[in-house]
């Protein structure tokens, strides 16, 4: 989760790898598939981590689990894309921040100890 720490650069990189192969799974069919599987099988896991904190009581149990990841992970792929472009506008601190907001208002936990802002 951004922002992250000093010796951590490498995860920009690594995003642009992965935007990259999101325009050749456009047009290749294997590429795809793999791309695919990778999404199924993050959205799997954290999926099952918000369904372990509404059985614990930490998370709203209203939520839908799997429609709440398909939502974080689309705004976590367009915050990446921004940043990974050095978009001034979005930086890892407000991806961050507002990444967190979105989950504890969806959730409905006080995001405020993971904050950047402390």
């Amino acid at each position: 989760m951004w922002p992250a720490g000093p010796g951590r650069e490498w995860w920009a990189e690594a995003s642009a790898v992965w935007m990259n192969a999101w325009i050749t799974a456009r047009h290749d069919p294997s590429i795809a598939r793999v791309r695919e599987a990778e999404d199924r099988r993050w959205r799997a896991a954290l999926a099952d981590v918000v369904r372990q904190g509404q059985a614990d009581g930490a998370f709203s149990a209203s939520v839908d689990a799997d429609a709440l990841v398909r939502t974080l992970f689309a705004m976590l792929d367009g915050f990446m894309v921004q940043i990974v472009l050095d978009d001034p506008a979005v930086t890892r601190r407000f991806a961050h921040d507002e990444s967190l907001r979105f989950l504890s208002r969806e959730l409905a936990f006080d995001a405020r100890a993971f904050s950047s802002r402390r």
